[in-house]
């Protein structure tokens, strides 16, 4: 695989949370949840419903998120943005056009998308971002694609050994090598495995399943799975029947850059005719988590 040298200069970085916006003008003026999840009210045009992934920057003054009109073929998708500009924020305006699942460079200079199950990459260039390219690369399938703290970039990928079932897998690029490994059990099943946030400290990993081995309270629930010391993965925990609700479905997880919410696509309809994003207070949750997790596989 090749990369494209000045972008993978723009990958590499810590993420910091820059206080520069009013604390109630963060998360779009919006009252944050407790532990009890909340619709996150995000415009969508008619017929369209605010769904998939979204991305806040790490100073909380761009929110880019995706609308759809449906999961079919004739389904038409596009990223969308929230800026906050002289202390309040725009209107939403339509970025890109059939792309879906941004996300951002640990820096935020560089906004990642998904189209055609491939990754796009966009440039920020003065407030603007630049048309998406696609990545230079022989991987031919990515979903949700993201890049952590160490460079290491992660996403669900078809594993050759499995008949192209997918893994949530690793990406290394060591010079103009690309090292790809399966994350494997616990937290890849034998099915596919699609939607997941994985931390910008790769300390935990929160996927959506229909796993028939984990407790589950609705259909595709969200777990949480924490990294061990000798790197590898504990059990998946549900994440309680608070989040996985017994009448709906939910997908694209995401952790908003101080940590403390979760974001998710969820819909309670057959034609998901009422799908939105809901957010929910997680910090606390993890933690209590984190201390019940344990390691169950060889």
């Amino acid at each position: 695989m090749r990369f494209i040298s000045s972008i993978i200069t723009l990958l590499i970085g810590f993420t910091c949370i820059a206080q520069t916006i009013p604390i109630d003008s963060l998360y779009l003026g919006q009252t944050p949840p407790d532990e009890i999840p909340k619709k996150y009210n995000l415009f969508a045009s008619l017929t369209f419903a605010a769904v998939e992934r979204i991305a806040i920057s790490n100073d909380g003054k761009i929110v880019i998120y995706h609308e759809n009109n449906g999961y079919d073929k004739s389904s038409i998708g596009r990223i969308r943005s929230y800026s906050f500009i002289n202390n309040k924020w725009t209107s939403s305006i339509a970025l890109f056009n059939g792309y879906t699942a941004p996300s951002f460079s640990v820096t935020n200079d560089t906004l990642f998308v998904e189209k055609d199950n491939r990754v796009w990459y966009s440039v920020k260039d003065n407030d603007k971002w630049t048309n998406p390219i696609k990545f230079d690369s022989r991987i031919l399938y990515w979903h949700y694609y993201q890049i952590t703290n160490s460079g290491t970039l992660y996403a669900s990928l078809k594993n050759q050994d499995r008949l192209n079932k997918k893994d949530w897998s690793s990406i290394n690029i060591i010079n103009k090598d690309t090292i790809v490994k399966s994350l494997g059990a616990p937290i890849n099943s034998i099915d596919n495995n699609l939607d997941f946030y994985i931390s910008r400290d790769e300390s935990y990993i929160i996927f959506s399943s229909e796993r028939s081995d984990l407790t589950k309270y609705g259909y595709f629930d969200l777990f949480i799975s924490f990294r061990t010391k000798d790197n590898l993965w504990t059990t998946p925990q549900n994440l309680g029947q608070e989040i996985n609700k017994a009448n709906e479905v939910r997908w694209g997880p995401y952790v908003s850059p101080d940590k403390k919410y979760l974001f998710y696509s969820c819909s309670s309809t057959q034609d998901n005719s009422d799908a939105c994003t809901n957010w929910v207070r997680i910090d606390k949750l993890v933690e209590r988590l984190r201390n019940n997790s344990r390691f169950d596989y060889k």
